[in-house]
């Protein structure tokens, strides 16, 4: 029909030539061309996305049982000396931190010591994570001048 419409209204047949090679020129190359372009590239759903840590729920407490009732064991295990039944008792637990003094504070290869003596003026050395008097005190830390212990005393 186009083609008839051309002829009817009396077109250069050099004009008609160049329109039929533009529409097959359209038709064969440049539609194909235009309906299989890439497509949009979309943003990956998965690339920002977090994994939950592991849980090892054997360790946990669980959430119907009552709190207090765990503080009570601990602070009965505490006052019976149960957590130390566990461990070998150290020397310096027999005595009572009264008789005990800090005589010296030093260094052993990178690591801070303490020299303890007792009320006989034997001396022993101390690390963090000794204990140290009757109430199962354990040395926290030394610094440069003292020497701090964490014990439980429950009056």
């Amino acid at each position: 029909m186009v083609a008839l419409e051309l002829r009817d209204m009396n077109i250069n047949p050099l004009t008609y030539r160049k329109a039929y090679w533009w529409v097959t020129l359209c038709i064969t190359i440049i539609i194909p061309l235009t309906l299989h372009a890439e497509e949009p590239q979309h943003p990956d759903a998965n690339k920002h996305m977090t994994h939950a840590p592991k849980i090892n729920f054997t360790t946990l407490r669980d959430p119907f049982s009552s709190y207090l009732t765990g503080v009570n064991n601990r602070y009965a295990d505490l006052m019976s000396g149960k957590n130390s039944r566990h461990r070998k008792r150290e020397k310096l637990e027999q005595y009572d931190l009264s008789s005990l003094t800090l005589v010296a504070i030093f260094t052993i290869h990178g690591q801070r010591v303490a020299m303890i003596q007792d009320s006989t003026k034997q001396g022993f050395i101390v690390r963090v994570g000794n204990y140290l008097g009757k109430h199962n005190g354990k040395i926290d830390r030394i610094t440069g001048d003292s020497l701090v212990l964490i014990e439980h005393v429950f009056t």
